[in-house]
């Protein structure tokens, strides 16, 4: 995971304190076929993503890959969780090869983020924290740190949602990632992943007009 790192950048969903896009995309060539890896671009001031090191008002951002699977698994989990809510649609998979281009599931995707960044109910869902590699020794201690709080102000605890859940920002989840703040991490790894560096000639990350791989005709 990268570390999140301080920017001037503003928020553009102050109420909810999170902003998650995804304005880039690469394509791995592997034996036999082609992947695309989406960028998600997280801009926070929610303490589920500092490190002891960030100051309460800063703003911080981060990048995390992930490929159309996970934005599946993460569009039912959340489908499944808040039934009430209407979530952005996915191109379905199936027909991804004729019907749908890297580009076009690119624009779905930054959709589908965008819309659960702007909406208070689902933006610190233990599901999303989760798709995002939120370590459990953090929410842990953010949970324990917004208990003391509601307490002292509410007297029987923080409010909860119609699931049942702690609103934000005193949730929890299971994180299957191993750590989003890594000491071994720096500043420059910023768009780094496991699978190689973005080529610093895909240009600016956070552009209008994002770098766009080449579509490929092969299923994922």
């Amino acid at each position: 995971m990268n570390k999140a790192i301080v920017t001037p950048r503003t928020l553009k969903n102050a109420e909810t304190g999170i902003d998650i896009t995804v304005p880039e995309y690469r394509t791995i060539t592997k034996l036999l076929s082609t992947q695309e890896e989406y960028h998600v671009i997280i801009i926070t001031s929610l303490p589920y993503f500092k490190s002891p090191d960030h100051k309460p008002e800063d703003v911080v951002q981060f990048m995390v890959p992930k490929w159309y699977n996970d934005f599946e698994s993460l569009h039912k989990a959340m489908s499944d969780r808040y039934p009430a809510t209407i979530f952005p649609d996915l191109p379905k998979k199936v027909l991804m090869v004729r019907d749908s281009t890297p580009q076009g599931r690119r624009v779905a995707f930054e959709k589908l983020m965008q819309f659960i960044a702007s909406s208070p109910k689902v933006c610190c869902s233990p599901i999303l924290l989760d798709f995002l590699g939120v370590p459990q020794s953090k929410i842990d201690a953010v949970e324990g740190q917004g208990k003391e709080s509601d307490t002292g102000r509410h007297g029987d605890g923080a409010p909860k949602d119609d699931k049942g859940d702690l609103k934000s920002p005193t949730k929890s989840v299971k994180s299957q990632s191993s750590s989003l703040f890594g000491e071994e991490d720096s500043d420059d790894e910023l768009f780094k992943t496991d699978k190689g560096d973005v080529d610093e000639t895909d240009g600016d990350l956070f552009s209008p007009s994002p770098h766009h791989a080449q579509p490929s005709n092969s299923g994922e």
